[in-house]
Protein backbone atom coordinates (compact mmCIF):
# COMPACT_ATOMS: atom_id res chain seq x y z
CA UNK A 1 0.00 0.00 0.00
CA UNK A 2 1.35 3.41 -1.04
CA UNK A 3 1.16 6.44 1.27
CA UNK A 4 1.24 10.00 -0.04
CA UNK A 5 1.57 13.27 1.86
CA UNK A 6 0.37 16.33 -0.02
CA UNK A 7 1.44 19.76 1.25
CA UNK A 8 1.27 18.53 4.84
CA UNK A 9 1.97 20.84 7.73
CA UNK A 10 1.70 20.20 11.44
CA UNK A 11 1.72 22.76 14.24
CA UNK A 12 1.73 21.94 17.95
CA UNK A 13 -0.21 24.11 20.42
CA UNK A 14 -2.01 26.00 17.69
CA UNK A 15 -3.42 29.37 18.83
CA UNK A 16 -1.39 29.39 22.04
CA UNK A 17 1.82 31.12 23.19
CA UNK A 18 3.61 27.73 22.86
CA UNK A 19 2.84 27.38 19.14
CA UNK A 20 5.49 25.39 17.27
CA UNK A 21 5.51 24.30 13.62
CA UNK A 22 6.98 20.80 13.42
CA UNK A 23 6.30 20.02 9.74
CA UNK A 24 6.32 22.45 6.84
CA UNK A 25 4.63 21.77 3.50
CA UNK A 26 5.64 18.10 3.23
CA UNK A 27 4.98 16.45 -0.13
CA UNK A 28 6.23 12.89 -0.11
CA UNK A 29 5.44 9.39 -1.36
CA UNK A 30 6.25 6.20 0.52
CA UNK A 31 6.46 3.55 -2.24
CA UNK A 32 4.40 0.39 -1.83
CA UNK A 33 6.22 -2.85 -0.94
CA UNK A 34 9.48 -1.05 -0.13
CA UNK A 35 11.38 -0.32 3.07
CA UNK A 36 11.78 3.44 3.46
CA UNK A 37 14.12 4.86 6.11
CA UNK A 38 13.51 8.33 7.55
CA UNK A 39 16.65 9.99 8.89
CA UNK A 40 17.57 13.38 10.33
CA UNK A 41 18.81 14.97 13.51
CA UNK A 42 16.75 15.04 16.70
CA UNK A 43 14.01 17.65 16.29
CA UNK A 44 13.87 17.38 12.51
CA UNK A 45 10.24 16.20 12.56
CA UNK A 46 10.65 12.46 12.05
CA UNK A 47 8.48 11.32 14.96
CA UNK A 48 5.74 13.83 14.18
CA UNK A 49 5.72 12.67 10.57
CA UNK A 50 5.17 9.00 11.37
CA UNK A 51 2.40 9.83 13.85
CA UNK A 52 0.45 11.29 10.93
CA UNK A 53 0.60 8.00 9.05
CA UNK A 54 -1.98 6.22 11.18
CA UNK A 55 -3.89 9.13 12.64
CA UNK A 56 -2.14 9.48 15.98
CA UNK A 57 -1.86 13.11 14.92
CA UNK A 58 -4.01 14.91 12.32
CA UNK A 59 -2.31 17.31 9.86
CA UNK A 60 -2.89 20.99 10.48
CA UNK A 61 -2.83 21.53 6.72
CA UNK A 62 -2.67 19.32 3.63
CA UNK A 63 -3.63 15.65 3.54
CA UNK A 64 -2.26 12.17 4.07
CA UNK A 65 -3.53 9.64 1.51
CA UNK A 66 -3.36 5.98 2.55
CA UNK A 67 -4.62 3.81 -0.27
CA UNK A 68 -8.10 5.26 -0.88
CA UNK A 69 -8.36 6.90 2.55
CA UNK A 70 -7.65 10.55 3.22
CA UNK A 71 -6.63 12.07 6.55
CA UNK A 72 -6.91 15.84 6.82
CA UNK A 73 -7.96 18.40 9.42
CA UNK A 74 -11.63 17.50 8.83
CA UNK A 75 -11.16 13.80 9.59
CA UNK A 76 -13.04 12.60 12.68
CA UNK A 77 -11.51 10.17 15.16
CA UNK A 78 -14.16 7.52 14.46
CA UNK A 79 -13.05 7.48 10.81
CA UNK A 80 -9.55 6.38 11.73
CA UNK A 81 -10.21 2.75 12.72
CA UNK A 82 -9.62 1.40 9.22
CA UNK A 83 -6.53 3.57 8.84
CA UNK A 84 -5.09 2.10 12.04
CA UNK A 85 -5.87 -1.42 10.90
CA UNK A 86 -4.03 -0.84 7.61
CA UNK A 87 -1.11 1.02 9.17
CA UNK A 88 0.46 -0.73 12.14
CA UNK A 89 2.71 1.27 14.47
CA UNK A 90 5.63 -0.22 16.41
CA UNK A 91 6.99 2.29 18.89
CA UNK A 92 10.56 2.65 20.11
CA UNK A 93 11.29 0.11 22.87
CA UNK A 94 8.12 -1.67 21.79
CA UNK A 95 8.55 -4.28 24.54
CA UNK A 96 7.11 -1.65 26.86
CA UNK A 97 3.78 -2.14 25.04
CA UNK A 98 3.41 -5.69 26.40
CA UNK A 99 0.88 -6.05 29.20
CA UNK A 100 -1.00 -9.38 29.13
CA UNK A 101 -0.39 -12.38 31.36
CA UNK A 102 0.76 -14.61 28.49
CA UNK A 103 2.52 -14.12 25.18
CA UNK A 104 -0.44 -15.54 23.26
CA UNK A 105 -3.00 -13.28 24.95
CA UNK A 106 -0.85 -10.24 24.33
CA UNK A 107 -0.70 -10.89 20.59
CA UNK A 108 -4.44 -11.72 20.49
CA UNK A 109 -5.39 -8.31 21.89
CA UNK A 110 -5.11 -6.39 18.61
CA UNK A 111 -7.15 -8.77 16.45
CA UNK A 112 -9.87 -8.96 19.14
CA UNK A 113 -9.94 -5.18 19.27
CA UNK A 114 -10.51 -5.07 15.52
CA UNK A 115 -13.48 -7.45 15.71
CA UNK A 116 -11.97 -10.89 15.19
CA UNK A 117 -13.51 -13.84 17.03
CA UNK A 118 -11.48 -15.45 19.80
CA UNK A 119 -10.65 -18.43 17.59
CA UNK A 120 -9.57 -16.17 14.74
CA UNK A 121 -7.44 -14.15 17.15
CA UNK A 122 -5.78 -17.30 18.46
CA UNK A 123 -4.96 -18.48 14.95
CA UNK A 124 -3.56 -15.10 13.93
CA UNK A 125 -1.49 -14.85 17.11
CA UNK A 126 0.02 -18.30 16.67
CA UNK A 127 0.74 -17.66 12.98
CA UNK A 128 2.57 -14.37 13.54
CA UNK A 129 4.42 -15.53 16.64
CA UNK A 130 5.83 -18.35 14.54
CA UNK A 131 6.71 -15.93 11.74
CA UNK A 132 8.74 -13.70 14.05
CA UNK A 133 10.57 -16.68 15.51
CA UNK A 134 8.85 -17.24 18.86
CA UNK A 135 8.72 -20.93 19.77
CA UNK A 136 5.29 -22.35 20.66
CA UNK A 137 6.68 -23.45 24.05
CA UNK A 138 6.71 -19.74 24.99
CA UNK A 139 3.10 -18.99 24.04
CA UNK A 140 1.76 -19.52 27.58
CA UNK A 141 4.69 -17.82 29.27
CA UNK A 142 4.50 -14.31 30.71
CA UNK A 143 6.02 -11.93 28.13
CA UNK A 144 8.04 -10.18 30.85
CA UNK A 145 9.99 -13.39 31.46
CA UNK A 146 11.40 -13.37 27.91
CA UNK A 147 14.68 -11.89 26.76
CA UNK A 148 14.70 -8.32 25.45
CA UNK A 149 14.97 -9.50 21.85
CA UNK A 150 12.12 -11.98 22.29
CA UNK A 151 9.91 -9.34 23.89
CA UNK A 152 10.49 -7.02 20.95
CA UNK A 153 9.50 -9.80 18.54
CA UNK A 154 6.32 -10.49 20.52
CA UNK A 155 5.42 -6.80 20.32
CA UNK A 156 6.03 -6.92 16.56
CA UNK A 157 3.81 -10.02 16.27
CA UNK A 158 1.06 -8.16 18.14
CA UNK A 159 1.03 -5.46 15.46
CA UNK A 160 1.33 -7.89 12.55
CA UNK A 161 -1.57 -9.98 13.88
CA UNK A 162 -3.85 -7.03 13.03
CA UNK A 163 -2.89 -7.71 9.39
CA UNK A 164 -1.66 -4.22 8.44
CA UNK A 165 -0.56 -3.45 4.90
CA UNK A 166 1.92 -0.84 6.16
CA UNK A 167 4.29 -1.26 9.10
CA UNK A 168 5.72 1.87 10.71
CA UNK A 169 8.60 1.51 13.17
CA UNK A 170 10.30 4.09 15.35
CA UNK A 171 13.97 3.11 15.86
CA UNK A 172 13.38 -0.67 15.67
CA UNK A 173 16.98 -1.46 16.62
CA UNK A 174 17.23 0.94 19.57
CA UNK A 175 19.02 -0.64 22.54
CA UNK A 176 19.82 -3.88 20.71
CA UNK A 177 23.33 -5.25 20.29
CA UNK A 178 24.74 -5.69 16.78
CA UNK A 179 23.64 -9.31 16.32
CA UNK A 180 20.13 -8.72 17.66
CA UNK A 181 19.74 -5.66 15.46
CA UNK A 182 20.89 -7.56 12.37
CA UNK A 183 18.51 -10.42 13.14
CA UNK A 184 15.56 -8.07 13.62
CA UNK A 185 16.27 -6.06 10.47
CA UNK A 186 16.74 -9.25 8.43
CA UNK A 187 13.40 -10.47 9.76
CA UNK A 188 11.71 -7.23 8.69
CA UNK A 189 13.13 -7.52 5.18
CA UNK A 190 11.98 -11.13 4.98
CA UNK A 191 8.45 -10.19 6.10
CA UNK A 192 8.41 -7.31 3.62
CA UNK A 193 9.26 -9.66 0.77
CA UNK A 194 7.04 -12.54 1.85
CA UNK A 195 3.89 -10.53 2.60
CA UNK A 196 4.31 -7.51 0.33
CA UNK A 197 4.45 -5.10 3.26
CA UNK A 198 5.26 -1.44 2.95
CA UNK A 199 7.71 -0.68 5.77
CA UNK A 200 8.59 2.79 7.02
CA UNK A 201 11.17 3.19 9.77
CA UNK A 202 12.73 6.09 11.61
CA UNK A 203 16.38 5.35 12.36
CA UNK A 204 19.65 6.95 13.40
CA UNK A 205 21.59 3.90 12.20
CA UNK A 206 23.26 4.61 8.87
CA UNK A 207 24.23 0.92 8.79
CA UNK A 208 20.55 -0.08 8.78
CA UNK A 209 19.85 2.46 6.04
CA UNK A 210 22.76 1.26 3.91
CA UNK A 211 22.08 -2.45 4.29
CA UNK A 212 18.30 -2.74 4.45
CA UNK A 213 16.52 0.33 3.06
CA UNK A 214 15.23 0.59 -0.52
CA UNK A 215 14.47 4.29 -0.21
CA UNK A 216 15.61 7.02 2.19
CA UNK A 217 14.07 10.33 3.22
CA UNK A 218 16.25 13.00 4.85
CA UNK A 219 14.57 15.56 7.12
CA UNK A 220 15.80 18.85 8.56
CA UNK A 221 13.89 21.48 10.52
CA UNK A 222 10.49 20.00 9.66
CA UNK A 223 11.12 19.75 5.93
CA UNK A 224 12.21 17.10 3.44
CA UNK A 225 15.65 17.95 2.10
CA UNK A 226 16.27 14.80 0.07
CA UNK A 227 14.53 11.65 -1.19
CA UNK A 228 16.71 9.07 -2.85
CA UNK A 229 18.21 5.57 -2.73
CA UNK A 230 20.83 4.77 -0.08
CA UNK A 231 23.60 4.21 -2.64
CA UNK A 232 22.98 7.68 -4.06
CA UNK A 233 22.81 9.30 -0.63
CA UNK A 234 26.14 7.82 0.44
CA UNK A 235 27.81 7.79 -2.97
CA UNK A 236 30.46 10.44 -2.29
CA UNK A 237 32.62 11.50 0.63
CA UNK A 238 30.97 14.95 0.67
CA UNK A 239 27.60 13.51 1.71
CA UNK A 240 25.63 15.82 4.00
CA UNK A 241 24.82 12.93 6.34
CA UNK A 242 27.01 10.66 8.42
CA UNK A 243 28.45 7.88 6.28
CA UNK A 244 28.00 4.21 7.22
CA UNK A 245 30.99 2.58 8.91
CA UNK A 246 31.85 0.61 5.77
CA UNK A 247 32.18 3.81 3.73
CA UNK A 248 34.17 5.55 6.47
CA UNK A 249 36.58 2.62 6.69
CA UNK A 250 37.03 2.55 2.92
CA UNK A 251 37.81 6.28 2.79
CA UNK A 252 40.47 5.91 5.49
CA UNK A 253 41.98 2.92 3.72
CA UNK A 254 42.03 4.72 0.38
CA UNK A 255 43.32 8.02 1.77
CA UNK A 256 46.30 8.07 -0.60
CA UNK A 257 44.47 6.57 -3.58
CA UNK A 258 42.09 8.02 -6.10
CA UNK A 259 38.50 6.84 -5.65
CA UNK A 260 36.88 6.37 -9.04
CA UNK A 261 33.68 4.51 -8.16
CA UNK A 262 30.85 5.10 -5.69
CA UNK A 263 31.64 4.23 -2.10
CA UNK A 264 30.80 0.78 -0.69
CA UNK A 265 28.05 1.44 1.83
CA UNK A 266 27.70 -1.88 3.65
CA UNK A 267 30.02 -4.66 4.77
CA UNK A 268 29.24 -6.97 1.84
CA UNK A 269 30.02 -4.25 -0.69
CA UNK A 270 33.16 -3.30 1.23
CA UNK A 271 34.51 -6.87 1.25
CA UNK A 272 33.75 -7.36 -2.45
CA UNK A 273 35.41 -4.05 -3.35
CA UNK A 274 38.53 -4.82 -1.34
CA UNK A 275 38.84 -8.33 -2.73
CA UNK A 276 38.62 -6.93 -6.25
CA UNK A 277 40.81 -3.91 -5.64
CA UNK A 278 43.63 -5.53 -3.72
CA UNK A 279 43.77 -8.99 -5.29
CA UNK A 280 47.22 -10.22 -6.38
CA UNK A 281 48.37 -9.03 -9.81
CA UNK A 282 45.76 -6.30 -9.94
CA UNK A 283 44.08 -3.43 -8.11
CA UNK A 284 45.67 -0.40 -6.56
CA UNK A 285 48.37 -1.93 -4.33
CA UNK A 286 50.87 -2.73 -7.09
Amino acid sequence: MEIKLKNVGYTYHLNSPMVFTALKNITLTFPAHQLTAIIGKTGSGKSTLIKLLNGLEIPTSGEVVIGNQVIDKYTKSKQLNLVRKNVGMVFQFSENQLFSETVLKDVMFGPLNFGKSEQEAVELAKFWLAKVGIDKDLFEQAPFELSGGQMRRVALAGVLACEPKVLVLDEPGAGLDYVSNQNLMSLLKKLQSQFGLTIIMVTHSMENVAEFADHVVVMKNGAIVRQTKPIELFSTDDSKVELPEAAQFYLKLMKNHQIENELPINKTELINRLLKQFKPNGGTHE
